[in-house]
């Protein structure tokens, strides 16, 4: 503390805690009043007047914790250990993937596209089917206009299933 000549001027006991002035402060952390200033309109803890708690303004600048001094080594030293064991399985997932692509575990994109559209051409065809059907059995029991405008009505309801199907929407009731 370059400008205070006295110990006992830059400190003071306040409500059971030890305090600096605000000179002493800006002293040891090597700033001015001006951002001394900004600390406290930030939430820097003050005792009184020119009077800052010095175990609560180190806890809020984080160079303490409440139990005691951060160990910043070990905390860097953990953290690194952290980033490696991490790093660590990526890597493990990274080749467990290319290994089960190798062992043909997984399909080429192409394929299953195609054997996609051939199995929703087939299912399309069916569905389109079934209202017909349903009318020829339909003719057996109603009149044949009335067959007709149900496999109409079966027919509506297939199409909009199967474009909803399409196009990801939900079927909305007719």
């Amino acid at each position: 503390m370059g400008n205070i000549t006295e110990i006992g001027q830059a400190t003071r006991t306040i409500d059971g805690a030890l305090c600096l002035s605000s000179a002493a402060i800006c002293d040891l952390f090597d700033v001015t009043q001006k951002t001394l200033s900004d600390w406290v309109s930030k939430g820097a803890p003050r005792a009184a007047h020119g009077w800052y708690p010095i175990k609560g303004f180190l806890a809020w600048r984080g160079i303490i914790r409440p139990e005691g001094f951060i160990d910043t080594a070990i905390n860097l030293q953990q953290r690194k250990l952290e980033v490696e064991i991490s790093l660590k399985e990526s890597q493990q997932e990274l080749t467990s993937l290319k290994t089960d692509i190798t062992s043909g575990k997984y399909l080429e994109r192409d394929l299953v596209v195609e054997e996609y559209r051939r199995f929703f051409l087939v299912l399309k065809r069916a569905m389109l089917a079934i209202p017909r059907r349903l009318g020829g059995m339909f003719a057996a029991y109603v009149e044949p206009v009335e067959a007709r405008r149900l496999e109409k009505e079966l027919t509506a309801t297939v199409n909009r299933a199967l474009n909803s199907f399409a196009d990801s929407v939900v079927i909305k009731d007719a």
